[in-house]
């Protein structure tokens, strides 16, 4: 079985991300959101030559991470989430 990955992560079956962050007293946080859809996406050469409609196609990616002190200067937390959601048609093609 094959994935979506690039050649550096080789044919696995899995992505491992490991991130490091050093802690601090004051509570800090991020979040990201990634959107992609057919709203933004140009037709194919083909597709317009043939006067086929883009397909519908929904991806997003999401996440959140929050940090901060539990016990002042010795005990740290750090938690994130990612999610991701995609949502496409196939032209049977």
């Amino acid at each position: 079985m094959l994935n979506n990955y690039t050649a550096e992560n080789g044919r696995g079956q899995g992505v491992t991300s490991i991130i490091t962050k050093s802690g601090t007293n004051t509570l800090h946080g991020s979040a990201n959101f990634r959107l992609r859809n057919e709203d933004f996406d140009a037709n194919t050469f083909n597709n317009n030559f043939y006067g086929i409609p883009r397909q519908p196609f929904k991806s997003d990616a999401y996440g959140a991470g929050v940090g901060g002190a539990i016990k002042k200067d010795k005990l740290f937390f750090f938690a994130s989430y990612e999610d991701s959601n995609t949502r496409s048609a196939s032209s049977g093609r």
